[in-house]
């Protein structure tokens, strides 16, 4: 779980806040590009970096990648384990319970299937009975909120 926090923490430390230059606003663009309105240079977040690279010299490997762009190759996996980041030549995208491979996420559709009905049975067998302790069942009639008068 704190893995995953300091995982998303660099992901948004990496989105560029002011020009380099001017020290300007910088307002999105989309695909990780933003651009300064003042000098209007275009400066590009850890994902745009990768996209722009790929769009210009088409897909290459993690390594060569982080090497090329600047960006840390736990940010690169990161992208590629959301899915928005495939490596043809690294087999790095495997299921978690199985080891088979998968083109995004962390499960294969089969274990997702399988994990989410065992915490289901989980779920169901876990949670007891609510007890009545003598007390009147209250219906919810016409959707009006009912006492019990202490005697």
């Amino acid at each position: 779980m704190a893995d995953e926090k300091v995982r998303k923490l660099k992901m948004t430390a990496s989105f560029p806040h002011r020009c380099d230059e001017c020290g300007g606003k910088l307002f999105y663009l989309g695909a990780g590009a933003f651009e300064c309105r003042e000098c209007e240079k275009t400066i590009y977040s850890d994902y745009g970096k990768v996209r722009k690279y790929i769009e210009e010299h088409g897909m290459t490997s993690i390594p060569i990648l982080e090497h090329m762009t600047g960006v840390p190759r736990d940010v690169l996996e990161q992208f590629q384990h959301e899915g928005t980041l495939y490596d043809p030549y690294e087999d790095i995208n495997k299921c978690y319970c199985c080891g088979c491979v998968i083109e995004k996420g962390r499960y294969c559709k089969d274990c997702q299937s399988n994990i989410v009905g065992r915490l289901a049975a989980a779920l169901k067998s876990d949670v007891p009975e609510p007890e009545n302790n003598g007390l009147k069942k209250i219906s919810k009639k016409n959707n009006r909120m009912h006492y019990l008068k202490n005697d």
